[in-house]
């Protein structure tokens, strides 16, 4: 028999395992889809298209010149009422 806590030990060290570092996988890279390129356009439609890209220029230029048409106006009108209302204002002080 044997005594106190001699029964208990081990008498050989048991191996410890080591962990073992893994990589986790990679994530496969996905190329971007690229759009198709449009085929080249024949002398007609390149026409059209210019044709309508001019066209929708001059809209464009047209519609700002009309704009800056309208401020000028509006700037014009407040202008005048305050004018108007200052020469008020003066012949109500001189009263």
């Amino acid at each position: 028999m044997l005594i106190g806590g001699a029964g208990y030990a081990q008498s050989q060290p048991v191996p410890v395992s080591k962990r073992v570092k893994t990589k986790s996988p990679r994530k496969a890279k996905v190329p971007p889809i690229k759009k198709p390129k449009e085929p080249p356009l024949t002398p007609g439609e390149r026409a059209i298209r210019k044709a309508n890209e001019k066209s929708i220029h001059e809209q464009r230029k047209a519609f700002e010149k009309e704009k800056k048409q309208a401020a000028k106006e509006i700037t014009a009108q407040r202008k005048a009422y305050l004018k108007a209302l200052r020469e008020a204002e003066k012949r109500a002080k001189k009263k």
